[in-house]
């Protein structure tokens, strides 16, 4: 499992749990056991999250979109982008570090 910052040239930027362990069954079963928990998660993260179990890849993610610009905003104005990702991680990670021990039991 991995935490990423994604951010695309147009319009969005995104905050992430992604799943891949190598294994099918296994990133499947640890979503599963973060998707059980979804309200209470959300409610640690205050806001709704993208669950993509993503059944026609081995992976699955986690994710926060924010929609406030991407690279192509210009460099002076990647602070506008940047801090509301360094926000949105940090709860994510808050949220979801309670469950990563269980996750895939």
């Amino acid at each position: 499992m991995s935490f990423n910052y994604v951010i695309w040239m147009e319009d969005d930027a995104s905050v992430e749990l992604y799943i891949d362990t190598g294994n099918l069954d296994e990133n499947k079963a640890m979503f599963d056991s973060f998707f059980k928990r979804k309200d209470e998660i959300e409610k640690a993260f205050s806001g709704q999250l993208e669950w993509e179990r993503l059944d026609e890849r081995r992976a699955s993610r986690i994710r926060c979109t924010l929609h406030n610009g991407g690279l192509s905003v210009g460099e002076e104005s990647w602070q506008k982008v940047q801090d509301p990702m360094i926000d949105a991680m940090r709860r994510l990670v808050d949220a979801l570090k309670p469950f990563v021990r269980g996750a895939g039991a």
